[in-house]
């Protein structure tokens, strides 16, 4: 097993930092992992959308990964990897999505939630107050779940209202203390079943400028996708590029987290 996909099975934990809004948000990244050049700095980006009026086009580089990632043992049964069925069907669906490139950042490996057809995820959205806190926002970020519930996967979700029986827990800060606006923690166990994570969100940009509604929407969306095991693609139209200049999930997410559900968990390629 080569090491950097070793260390993704013994550090369980990742961290998906969404760095300044507009939005760039920073790679998932292994602890430890060695350091990848992030490429050109996007901090001069322009949306030539209207977009631009209300989201706030930062740039900055990649966040790390804390140190302190937790191993888990989920119980959960090893799932069923036929070579010959993820080759099949990487040929016919993966044109048009993001997952080969996804895998290949991974070593092969996929990560996604367990079929959870008949006992919906438990999520609970924390409410706030403050002087840039907007009562809407809790419901953007359930407007954000139900986005990438929608498209038929074989995994209900449904929203809590205690906390204690959450399994994902969305939760806000005033704002980062580096140039961050959002943050996905999700952790997985040895078989590539993710099994629970947590979503932070900021009420202020890293200048100390409220969010506006339409950085929750985009914001809410793209940090669900990373919750469902999805990373950064180089297609800077879907709601899951680094830099988000769209509030709404592209054809490429929608197919790309389909096919993600689509194929077992693990490492699928050699």
């Amino acid at each position: 097993m080569p090491p950097r996909a070793g260390r993704a099975l013994l550090r369980a934990i990742f961290v998906i930092a969404a760095v300044g809004l507009g939005v760039t948000l920073g790679r998932r990244r292994e602890a430890n992992a060695p350091e990848r050049s992030p490429g050109p700095d996007p901090a001069l980006a322009v949306a030539s959308s209207a977009m631009a009026d209300s989201l706030a086009l930062l740039g900055a580089p990649d966040i790390a990964t804390p140190d302190d990632a937790i191993a888990v043992a989920s119980g959960l049964p090893a799932p069923v990897r036929d070579s010959a069925r993820v080759a099949f069907v990487l040929d016919a669906r993966g044109p048009g999505t993001y997952v080969p490139e996804l895998l290949a950042a991974r070593d092969g490996w996929n990560f996604r939630w367990p079929d959870r057809t008949g006992d919906p995820l438990r999520i609970w959205v924390q409410t706030a107050s403050g002087a840039s806190w907007d009562d809407a926002f809790p419901a953007l970020v359930r407007e954000g779940f139900s986005a990438w519930e929608g498209l038929g996967l074989p995994l209900l979700l449904t929203v809590v209202l205690d906390s204690s029986r959450a399994e994902v827990l969305v939760t806000w800060v005033d704002r980062f203390p580096d140039r961050m606006t959002g943050r996905t923690m999700w952790r997985h166990d040895q078989n590539g079943w993710i099994v629970g994570g947590t979503l932070e969100l900021a009420l202020q940009l890293p200048d100390g400028r409220p969010v506006t509604r339409d950085g929750i929407r985009a914001i809410a969306r793209h940090e669900v996708g990373h919750l469902l095991g999805l990373d950064h693609p180089r297609d800077t139209t879907s709601v899951m590029a680094a830099q988000v200049y769209v509030t709404e999930l592209s054809a490429r997410d929608r197919r790309s987290v389909q096919l993600v559900y689509e194929l077992p968990p693990g490492r699928i390629l050699p």
